[in-house]
This record gives structure tokens, sequence and C-alpha cells, in this order.
């Protein structure tokens, strides 16, 4: 799984350096959310900043968003079709403002990769990547991580849907390993 956090985050870095040309955005492994802090800080695997650690950036991140929607929106496109192909009758409108739904993130994306987790794993990963990210990506090693990460979405949307305490998480879509390579190819060398 390290090596394939290297291989994203080399990738990332080379497709935000061909699109922004910034100093400021740069991706790294394992970051920590609140490094100074005493209280619980996740470990994102792969983040891309800048970092929100001393103030918002909301500003920043609307302007990130908009550069990089073409391959955004190709990532949630491939979401929706997982979704699609898990459960026909989902509806995701939950998810058309992706771009603007956590004002409040930590880093402008946040990518948890799972390979061997349970669910309470999987869970976590959902939650982490969308509290701290504008974006979140979840990146499934497998099929079967693929569909259980789904199962999860789909029930904070049943949870919604029926006026229950939920976590909303308009800002996630989930990707197999290989879509999520795919898709940086296609950004990369086309």
């Amino acid at each position: 799984m390290l090596s394939y956090e290297r291989k994203i985050q080399v990738l990332l870095q080379r497709y935000l350096s061909n699109i922004l040309h910034q100093n400021d955005v740069v991706v790294e492994r394992q970051w920590p959310a609140f490094p100074r802090d005493k209280r619980y800080s996740p470990r994102i695997d792969v983040a891309i900043g800048p970092f929100a650690t001393e103030t918002k950036l909301i500003d920043r991140y609307d302007q990130l968003s908009r550069t990089a929607k073409p391959f955004l929106d190709h990532c949630f496109d491939i979401f929706k079709e997982n979704m699609r192909a898990f459960n026909p009758g989902i509806f995701l409108e939950n998810h058309n403002g992706y771009t603007n739904f956590n004002q409040n993130a930590r880093c402008f994306i946040a990518i948890e990769i799972e390979k061997s987790g349970s669910r309470k794993h999987r869970l976590g990963d959902i939650v982490n990547a969308s509290a701290l990210g504008r974006i979140g990506l979840i990146i499934a090693w497998d099929a079967a991580a693929l569909r259980s990460f789904l199962r999860i979405i789909t029930y904070f949307d049943f949870l919604r849907e029926v006026k229950k305490n939920t976590f909303q998480t308009a800002n996630v879509a989930i990707l197999e390993k290989e879509q999520f390579l795919y898709i940086l190819d296609q950004f990369i060398n086309h």
C-alpha cells in the first residue's frame, strides 16, 4: 500500500504542477490533521494542501476547485457509476455541490486508501476524508472494499432520507485503486 501511496503522490504532484504552476499546492503522505494538538489527530493517507492549520482557506480552495474541476468531475462521475452499479435506485442529489460542501476544510483533498481494514476503519476513513478535506476521495483496494464503502454511503443516505441523525458525505467520492490511476493517467498524459 505504501508504494501505491507514493505512486499517487508523485502523479498528483505532477498533475497539479501542470495545471496550477503555484508553490503552495503540495501533496503529502501520512499527513497529521492536528499535529500540535493533544486531541485525536487522524493521519490522512495522502493530503493535498495548502493546509489550513492556522486559518481557513475558503477562497483558495474555491479557486483550486475551479481549476481542478474537470479532474474532480471525472472522479465524481466514476463514483456515481459505481453507486448506480451497486444500487441502481440510488439518487445522489446531495453530491451535486461537492466542491462547496466543506467550507471549513483543513486540506484541499483528503485521500484515504483502504486495503484491509474493518467496516469501522472504513467508516472512519469516510468521516476523516469528508471532515478534513474540501474534497474527500476514498480509494478502495478491491471490489470487496468498494462494495463495503458503498454500503456505508448508502446507509448514510438512507438515514438522511428518513430524517435520522447522520453524517453528510456530499464531498466524498469512492473509487477503486485502478479507477483512480486511470483518471490520473488521463489527466497527466492527455
